[in-house]
């Protein structure tokens, strides 16, 4: 069974502003980006940040981002996304603009 990914799309809309600190460990810097997002998106942030037990919205936006990164280079190198259940049922998941 083949399922598609939800959409980590570009565009943001004019509705929440959120501050993102993004840290980079070459530097050790920290950044402050705004970026516009719908409530219904700032909804699914805070409940991924209560899953993973963020301490932050940013540090949930952070842990996103890495994980996203991971499966688009993934997949960039020809590799599948395979999802398996606990009965051992597997599905592959189509990341979007990615999977042909």
């Amino acid at each position: 069974m083949i399922q598609e990914a939800p959409s980590f799309g570009v565009v943001f809309y004019p509705v929440v502003r959120l501050y993102l600190h993004l840290y980079y460990k070459e530097r050790s810097l920290m950044s402050i980006i705004q970026v516009r997002m719908k409530p219904n998106t700032i909804d699914q942030i805070d409940k991924l940040q209560e899953r993973v037990h963020a301490p932050s919205r940013s540090d949930a936006i952070r842990r996103a981002i890495e994980i996203s990164d991971m499966l688009v280079n993934a997949v960039e190198h020809g590799d599948k996304v395979i999802i398996e259940s606990r009965n051992g049922k597997q599905r592959q998941i189509l990341i979007s603009g990615l999977n042909k």
